[in-house]
């Protein structure tokens, strides 16, 4: 399993791009390093400006009634807007589901080092 933070992500993303290649095998791993423009082509379309701008989704409802009603699931891509946005309440039920659902894992331990 890999595991990548959101933060992470953002804060290195041509490290942690470059890590999911050699996760996914050795050979992706060396096509991005041997090829500078396809990382950076890369690391465009994956940029958080370029996916909200170009990706959205069909909400599955919408189509029964004849009208396609597009949903965009991006905010802001700000790291640590969530804590703004959850109410303090919301933000401990989600710590405690999550350390419940993780616990024993990698995962956590990853997750609480952050």
């Amino acid at each position: 399993m890999l595991f990548i933070s959101y933060e992470k992500l953002q804060l290195n993303r041509r490290e942690e791009i470059l890590k999911i290649a050699k996760f996914l095998g050795e050979e992706y791993h060396q096509s991005l390093i041997e090829d500078e423009a396809l990382l950076k082509h890369i690391l465009e379309r994956t940029s958080f400006d370029y996916m909200k701008k170009n990706l959205s989704l069909t909400h599955p409802m919408s189509e029964k009634g004849g009208e396609r009603k597009t949903v965009n699931f991006f905010r802001k891509g700000v790291i640590g807007d969530g804590e703004k946005t959850l109410s303090a309440e919301q933000q401990e039920r989600l710590k405690n589901m999550a350390k419940k659902k993780l616990e024993g894992s990698a995962v956590l331990d990853e997750w609480t080092k952050e």
